[in-house]
């Protein structure tokens, strides 16, 4: 049997060495949080570009203005429509 003396030296050892193991996983733990953190403030900070482009997209793509893209593509047949029914004077709207 081991003497009291080099229990307590065994106990205090593995004691410290709990104390080492348990403040790295305290700070793998702390620093998952940071990264986690960071990484949902990116993902929020994107979905609200992407929100705001599709709005954007969508204002441009179907609006009834002259600089939409589908007022753009079809601003010569509107021309011509005009032109043929004797309405070329009305600005395409």
């Amino acid at each position: 049997m081991e003497s009291p003396e080099t229990l307590n030296t065994l106990i205090s050892t593995l004691t410290a060495k709990g104390r080492v193991l348990t403040a790295g996983i305290e700070g793998i733990l702390e620093d998952l949080e940071n990264h986690l953190q960071l990484v949902s403030v990116k993902i929020s900070f994107r979905h609200t570009q992407l929100t705001n482009g599709a709005r954007t997209l969508q204002t441009d793509a179907l609006s009834h203005h002259r600089t939409s893209f589908i007022g753009k593509a079809m601003e010569g047949a509107y021309n011509r429509a005009r032109h043929e029914s004797g309405n070329y004077h009305q600005a395409y709207p």
